[in-house]
């Protein structure tokens, strides 16, 4: 990350300080133990059906001291969807770009999600 932040400083000074990005790095780690399940499953319902939505998104079960949150971008075909676990590393103001929100950030975690075939 350092590394990055240099490389951006180097830009700034080679263009006179006239490009100066924002920096946003979120980590996905597809390998976690959560796991999002509805509040009330219907037992007559289709396996398919018991699952929560696409796109289902959690913030407050995160670890409190980051900025993460729970996504479920797929659907499950057999058992539980596994959730993605989202967290935000580094979140930068630049001269130039605005700031995401979280909110922002979740949607296009989940849009990329579906463009990589993910689902």
């Amino acid at each position: 990350m350092i590394e990055l932040q240099k490389a951006f400083m180097e830009v700034n000074q080679y263009s006179h300080g006239m490009y100066s990005p924002s920096l946003t790095c979120l980590v996905v780690q597809t390998n976690s133990n959560y796991r999002i399940v509805p509040r009330r499953i219907d037992s007559q319902a289709r396996p398919l059906d018991q699952n929560v939505p696409c796109g289902t998104v959690v913030e407050d079960a995160t670890h409190p001291a980051y900025n993460e949150f729970l996504i479920v971008p797929q659907k499950a075909i057999k058992g539980t969807a596994r959730a993605l676990r989202c967290t935000l590393v580094t979140h930068s103001k630049g001269k130039s770009g605005q700031l995401l929100s979280l909110d922002e950030l979740e949607q296009i975690t989940n849009i990329l999600c579906y463009g990589h075939q993910v689902i």
